[in-house]
């Protein structure tokens, strides 16, 4: 794991050790921005899994060549109890956060040539989908305060997106070629999010004034 470490301390948190009950301890003692070691009370544990696979089909005809490629990728991923400041406090922890990530493509194809060789052509097909979900429990300290509040950022995005492809390419000379293509594409993105504070045993979420 990455370790972290302390570059300042705002005034107002100094005395923070006090409030924690080690008067004789303050914050500056834990500023170290060339830190190799450092002296968080929390160690941490995560987890990643992180898997894909991809192919290609092909399949030459007689005056064209067909192929198909597809790929999946995985993503699992877990953090818990992860220090975020460096020092023995909790001011900035990571209690939790998981994510899940999964998407998959496939491409159609076919290419070949005509005209005596002077037309290259291509067109194709191709999909798109993915899907994740997104959960996350901080706990920071607020400043003002003194008051350590849990930041509960989560949501959800399922994204897909559909193509098609051609492209013609005409020899005039040896030497000069005219190019012409075009593509089309329809791309669908939903994210739902919902984030929320917990202060206290209180949770509250607060919407921004325009989507009220």
């Amino acid at each position: 794991r990455d370790l972290l470490t302390l570059l300042a301390v705002f005034p107002r948190l100094t005395a923070l050790p006090a409030v924690m009950g080690n008067p004789g301890d303050r914050l500056e003692n834990y500023v170290n921005p060339t830190a190799r070691r450092v002296s968080a009370n929390r160690t941490g544990t995560s987890q990643s899994d992180v898997w894909g696979v991809s192919g290609t089909l092909t399949i030459d005809f007689a005056r064209f060549t067909a192929k198909a490629i597809f790929a999946y990728r995985s993503l699992e991923s877990s953090d818990r109890d992860g220090d975020l400041d460096g020092t023995p406090y909790d001011l900035f922890t990571n209690l939790e956060r998981d994510e899940r990530q999964h998407q998959f493509s496939q491409e159609l194809q076919a290419y070949g040539d005509a005209l005596g060789e002077r037309l290259d052509w291509i067109g194709g097909l191709y999909y798109f989908d993915e899907r994740t979900t997104f959960a996350q429990r901080i706990q920071a300290l607020v400043p003002a305060t003194l008051i350590s509040t849990e930041n509960m950022p989560r949501g959800t995005a399922n994204n897909d997106s559909l193509a098609a492809y051609a492209q013609l390419r005409y020899a005039v000379t040896p030497k000069l070629g005219i190019t012409a293509g075009l593509r089309y594409n329809q791309d669908r993105r939903q994210l739902a999010s919902r984030n929320a504070r917990r202060t206290a045993g209180l949770e509250v979420c607060t919407l921004d004034s325009a989507v009220r």
